[in-house]
């Protein structure tokens, strides 16, 4: 069985995911990756692991469905022998961008599966069967502070998940240390398709749009650097469990973004 640090990495065949899974690779951590894509998760897997000569290994799941990230956190422990990092990284869901009006009583309980059902059963796995001490890295937006109407969906639920990190760390730390980040933007294929959809939608350029409510909502009037969000993952990875339930602010002080 290989020994080492290990980590499961949620949505990590691209993006925000996929930038973690490199944080955590390049360390020395074998990796479970878990995403919906067969195809582009295994092409992360290949790629990781021979850029970084550690073993990757895919699992194919979505985390909308039971059971799914069990079964991750499952596979882990058998291939790798323990957890010593978990990174829940989501998608968005479907019907995004939509507003409030345009929202579906299914399209809020696919949010509610995505973001918290998710990460609850995620957090509960791993201090039910690890067997080592592991930091539970979740992401979630700075749009949740004051949501941009069209991501009303998606940040009214994840708006709850300070709460759960905040109650995961009195329950379950020093077994599970949480700790929840608050991101501002990245370049990342998931959100140019929001803003390209968006931008349809208001008649307005997707160039343009992503440099005034993207860019431009920072004081520093650009996203974040991949390897500036890799250099955090990895310092959260390995954090002080004295970490528990912190909420770290990585959002180049972005203000909200109205169209």
């Amino acid at each position: 069985m290989p020994r080492g640090k290990a980590a499961l990495v949620t949505g990590g065949s691209r993006g925000v995911g996929f930038i973690a899974a490199e944080a955590l690779a390049s360390r020395g951590f074998n990796l479970t990756l878990m995403a919906r894509d067969p195809g582009r998760l295994g092409e992360a897997v290949e790629r990781l692991s021979r850029l970084y000569g550690v073993e990757a290994r895919a699992y194919p799941g979505d985390l909308r469905v039971e059971g799914s990230v069990e079964g991750a956190v499952r596979a882990s422990l058998e291939w790798w022998g323990g957890l010593d990092a978990v990174v829940m990284s989501y998608g968005n869901p479907s019907c995004e961008p939509c507003t409030l009006g345009e929202a579906s009583w299914r399209d809020w309980l696919e949010a509610a599966s995505l973001y918290i059902a998710s990460t609850a059963e995620a957090l509960r796995a791993v201090a039910r069967l690890n067997t080592r001490s592991a930091r539970f890295i979740v992401f979630t937006s700075f749009t949740t502070r004051e949501s941009h109407d069209y991501l009303v969906v998606a940040d009214t639920v994840r708006a709850g998940l300070p709460v759960m990190i905040r109650a995961a760390a009195r329950l379950y730390s020093p077994k599970v240390v949480p700790i929840l980040v608050v991101l501002g933007s990245i370049d990342t294929p998931g959100a140019r398709a929001t803003i390209s959809r968006l931008a349809l939608r208001l008649g307005r350029d997707p160039g343009e749009l992503w440099a005034s409510e993207v860019e431009g909502r920072s004081p520093l009037r650009r996203v974040a650097r991949p390897g500036e969000l890799r250099e955090l993952v990895g310092f959260l990875a390995e954090a002080p469990e004295y970490m528990a339930g912190s909420v770290v602010y990585f959002d180049g002080a972005s203000g909200v973004f109205i169209p």
